[in-house]
């Protein structure tokens, strides 16, 4: 009897699960990259921003005339506040007092004298302000009196402050501007660094260094093995090289797994069997770095018509990455009906010829232990 028809799918469900699968490899794709950039941030960026910023060749900031001018309107109006009883949060000791009456009773009358005294006279500072006590547009900029390096000498020429906490004004990170710089010289060190490998004595000084990292203690159980993953992916001339996708019936009869020849098998093996044999590397999925390899009998790979590029994705995808040449059609209702009638009769056939298989040599045991002839079959 053929299976009903599946259900169709409402228009919102088909229309979400359409619009699911145009938006989710987006979001994955800027996942990664998202990824990747806070662990290169976190572990190499934020390394050199360190680095640039450790020393102080560079003297300490002056106090600017814009920012004398906010902290002179900012202690007028604080003036104006003490002498109407309001709380004052301005730190009132930056500057002298010469002639300001501090009499509750006559603050009142002297406001007007006071703040013409500090028009004509100006204001003389008694101290640096604190980095919590500068104006906040002026937050984020070297703290005054303090040597600056090249990053926060740049920085307070451009007026490009650092992340601050509001409370203390003191910083706690760094600009967009040092991220990018900082990448770009990270960037910029690479391509030396390459360029340095393939000439004659940069050859010579990595290998070195690489000597250096297999001798010493507990370094030597970490850098080679990193080594090699690196070279998997990103050397000119990949330690295992491959060009041919085949699949194997491993590990077992009748299942079936996709690999890679990397290479002729070993000539022990070929010597002792008689038979040729490839080299077949088994990616696992989700991670192809890791797998199995294998030496298999040429007569028992069969060679597939695609990529290795379209393997790693079908790989790396659990199979839902199929090339479009080894894709094969649902079958329809019908026929999947059909398909599982004829699997019914196969497996019936199957278990009679089991059954009939063991009767034959129950019947067989029987006759030897009796010392008659078999039955004939």
């Amino acid at each position: 009897m053929a299976d009903d028809p599946p259900k169709l799918k409402s228009p919102l469900y088909r229309a979400f699960m359409k619009g699911l699968a145009i938006a989710l490899p987006a979001f994955i794709t800027i996942a990664v990259f998202a990824w990747i950039w806070g662990l290169l941030k976190d572990n190499v960026v934020t390394m050199i921003i360190k680095a640039l910023d450790g020393p102080t060749p560079f003297a300490p900031r002056e106090l600017s005339a814009g920012e004398m001018e906010e902290l002179k309107r900012q202690y007028k109006s604080a003036i104006f506040d003490r002498s109407q009883g309001k709380p004052v949060r301005f730190a009132m000791d930056l500057f002298e007092e010469p002639g300001i009456a501090h009499d509750p009773a006559r603050r009142s009358e002297e406001l007007d004298r006071i703040l013409k005294l500090i028009d004509a006279n100006g204001l003389v500072l008694r101290r640096q302000p604190a980095p919590h006590e500068e104006p906040e547009l002026w937050q984020g900029l070297t703290p005054l009196g303090r040597k600056r390096s090249i990053n926060q000498f740049v920085l307070d020429e451009w007026g490009i402050r650092r992340p601050f906490d509001p409370e203390t004004g003191r910083i706690t990170g760094y600009s967009w501007l040092e991220y990018v710089a900082a990448s770009i010289i990270g960037l910029v060190f690479v391509v030396i660094l390459g360029f340095l490998a393939r000439n004659f004595f940069g050859r010579r000084l990595f290998d070195v260094f690489e000597w250096v990292a297999g001798k010493a203690p507990v370094i030597k159980n970490v850098y080679p093995h990193a080594k090699q993953l690196v070279d998997f992916f990103f050397a000119e001339k990949k330690p295992i090289e491959f060009d041919k996708v085949v699949a194997v019936e491993w590990p077992r009869e009748r299942l079936w797994s996709i690999g890679f020849v990397t290479g002729s098998g070993l000539r022990t093996l070929q010597e002792h069997k008689g038979k040729r044999y490839v080299t077949v590397y088994f990616p696992s999925s989700p991670a192809p770095m890791t797998g199995y390899t294998h030496f298999v009998p040429v007569d028992e790979v069969l060679p597939l018509e695609m990529t290795v590029e379209e393997a790693m994705k079908l790989v790396i995808s659990g199979g839902v990455l199929a090339p479009l040449t080894e894709m094969v059609r649902p079958q329809s209702g019908v026929q999947m009906a059909l398909a599982r009638k004829v699997d019914e009769q196969v497996r019936e056939r199957h278990e009679k010829l089991a059954e009939q298989t063991a009767l034959l040599n129950k019947a067989d045991i029987e006759a030897a232990r009796d010392g008659r002839d078999p039955p004939p079959g």
